[in-house]
């Protein structure tokens, strides 16, 4: 654990895998006995003591020189099981110590007891696992669903049609024309999509079946694609239910989309360049990760409901174990589907097997389109929203300008710390990610200690003519912001500290307090009133020396 890493993991909002715990004296071990099964049952995280709801190091003497001793002590807890090694760590920061807890995941498809209770967290609560969540994760040791084989159906309910044009895919993606001589049963025996006896798997009957025998032993494989005008709307203008071979429709259900496809004019000097508003890769890989990733075993069906503001893409069952919104391109994920994950890239629909989140988000942000938004999914339903409007047409020709002109190559990870930026989302600003785009001319990091934030550099805002918001954005000098100090009290005569604060909102109070400390050394203002008190006529206030 290092100070910089400490650092983000403190900074963090507080969810399900990061909890933050004053315990400035002390703190209760079977307390965090319970804290450690309920992180580990939503996959890890981090236990800190010593910080405050708000994120900053207040310091612990909890367990001083008793770390030893309290690791033995979780580590050699019956309630809980020995593969759950958690890690402990000091670490200074401002001065303060503070102890950081590293939980790792529980086992794939094992929830961990503590006194026979599984726990989980709720707000600052710790609760009792619902009986569903508890059916999930019993249910992630469970063989690949796609892969089972279907009794009762043949190669004769599949679609002849179908099994010609995955024929042709994978032909076409691998170069290779003795695909096209082969027999039905050699073609889907060579996909994993029937086994050796000839039976036909979930997946077959997903991708390949005809629409009465989909209709039969499927019908929860459908997709429903739906417009509106506006989004708000609450009647559809427009609807379609495909009810038949994925490998069929997949074209169509683009076509149907492109056809309502608005397109963006953007004005670059005498040049007009159109846009579309949704792009082809992005929801191509939408609907793939829709169908990849859904569960079917849920009587639902995947919507796709698009308006001319957005498309929201709604799958069943919520994200597979370990996946979140917020790190869904961090980790590479297990498909909920592998079989049909491995068709599509053997067929060369996906460069590769998996979510294939990235491209999604880094085309979208690419466009000026903003983040694509996971954040209306749940634990029932993956519900993915991609916007069609441009949000800023010059970041967009600035991330052109920067890989055109600039000959630099940005990720994923790079793409969505600029967006984020960009939008003002509160980022830690120490890590390598950072320093590296920082020292490409991409990105500024001002202010000092907690104030410290980012913003995108100087030439952004100059290229486009918004030198002031980067004025505002960057914040006064420090000569500048002391101006306005001594101004203020020559004015005032008086100067408390909420006055202080609202003369320079866009700095933190220790920020503030360290220019009226340097000011008084020298000489310039001074105290009056007892600084200990916080009313009454002893308030302390700053005023001008004379």
């Amino acid at each position: 654990m290092t100070e910089a890493k400490a650092r983000q993991i403190i900074a963090r909002l507080e969810d399900e895998h990061t909890e933050r715990k004053l315990g400035s004296s002390r703190f209760d071990k079977e307390k965090i006995l319970q804290y450690v099964a309920a992180i580990a049952n939503e996959t890890g995280g981090y236990l800190t003591l010593g910080v405050d709801d708000k994120g900053i190091a207040r310091g612990t003497f909890a367990f001083r020189d008793k770390v030893p001793e309290l690791k033995h002590y979780i580590y050699s807890c019956p309630s809980l099981s020995r593969r759950m090694r958690v890690e402990i760590d000091e670490i200074e920061i401002d001065g303060r110590r503070i102890l950081f807890f590293q939980i790792p995941s529980r086992p794939r498809g094992e929830a961990i007891a503590y006194k026979g209770a599984y726990l989980m967290r709720s707000g600052e609560s710790l609760v009792a696992m619902d009986f569903e969540t508890l059916s999930r994760i019993s249910s992630e040791n469970m063989p690949d669903y796609s892969a089972q084989i279907v009794a009762g159906i043949s190669l004769e309910s599949l679609d002849p049609t179908a099994i010609q044009k995955a024929r042709e895919l994978w032909a076409r993606k691998t170069n290779n024309n003795t695909i096209m001589e082969m027999s039905d049963r050699e073609l889907l025996k060579g996909l994993e999509l029937v086994d050796d006896m000839g039976q036909v798997t979930r997946a077959a009957l997903i991708l390949l079946c005809t629409p009465q025998t989909a209709q039969k032993f499927m019908p929860s494989s459908e997709i429903v694609w739906e417009y509106r005008r506006r989004s708000t709307e609450i009647q559809f203008r427009a609807r379609e239910e495909y009810k038949q071979a994925f490998i069929l429709y997949y074209d169509q259900l683009w076509q149907l989309i492109n056809s309502r496809n608005e397109v963006a004019h953007i004005q670059e000097g005498f040049i007009i360049r159109d846009l579309n508003a949704f792009n082809e890769d992005v929801i191509r890989e939408a609907v793939l990760n829709a169908v990849t990733h859904r569960d079917y075993q849920d009587q639902g069906s995947v919507y796709i409901r698009q308006s001319g503001e957005s498309i929201v893409i709604t799958s069943p069952g919520g994200f597979v174990p370990g996946v979140t919104p917020e790190n869904i391109i961090e980790i590479s994920s297990r498909p909920r589907n592998r079989r049909i994950a491995e068709v599509f890239q053997k067929l060369g629909l996906v460069e590769r097997s998996g979510q294939g989140a990235d491209k999604i988000f880094q085309k979208t942000i690419a466009e000026g389109k903003g983040l694509p938004d996971y954040s209306h999914s749940s634990a029932y339903e993956v519900v993915l929203h991609i916007g069609a409007q441009v949000l800023d047409f010059e970041f967009l020709r600035y991330l052109e300008r920067v890989i055109n002109e600039g000959g630099v190559s940005l990720s994923v990870h790079d793409y969505v710390l600029l967006e984020r930026v960009r939008q003002n989302i509160e980022t830690p600003s120490t890590s390598t990610q950072v320093q590296k785009l920082i020292e490409w001319g991409l990105l500024e990091r001002v202010g000092h200690g907690r104030a410290t934030k980012l913003i995108l550099s100087k030439r952004y805002y100059v290229a486009f003519g918004r030198r002031g918001e980067y004025t505002r954005r960057r914040g006064l000098d420090k000569f500048t912001n002391i101006e306005l100090i001594l101004k203020h009290l020559a004015l005032h005569k008086k100067g408390y500290a909420k006055d202080l604060e609202q003369v320079l909102p866009h700095l933190s109070r220790p920020t503030i307090n360290r220019y009226l400390k340097e000011l008084s050394v020298d000489g310039k203002i001074l105290m009056v009133g007892n600084p200990q008190s916080t009313r009454g006529k002893n308030r302390s206030y700053w005023e001008l020396a004379s």
